[in-house]
């Protein structure tokens, strides 16, 4: 396993290679969204209960996890990454 502490080969740590200390803000944000996600995760449930599993539930599931990764990494974003 690489050291985490090494300096990143590309420019920016596009693969966050090096993470940053989270402010009190940041946590609270990212603990916040995460549990707003979950509860549109457990309703997903329910509707996979009452309907059926069908491949627009998990391709919602599937989005919804995606969008949840991207508002994480755009509030643990440190400096001017992009």
């Amino acid at each position: 396993m690489p050291d985490q502490d090494r300096e990143p080969p590309i420019e920016g740590d596009p693969f966050r290679r090096n993470y940053g200390t989270l402010t009190d803000e940041q946590r609270e944000d990212m603990d916040g969204t995460k549990l707003l996600y979950e509860v549109v995760w457990m309703r997903l449930k329910l509707m996979r209960d009452k309907y059926g599993n069908s491949r627009d539930l998990s391709l919602a599931k599937t989005y919804l996890q995606e969008s949840c990764h991207w508002v994480v990494r755009a509030i643990t974003k440190t400096g001017d990454q992009e």
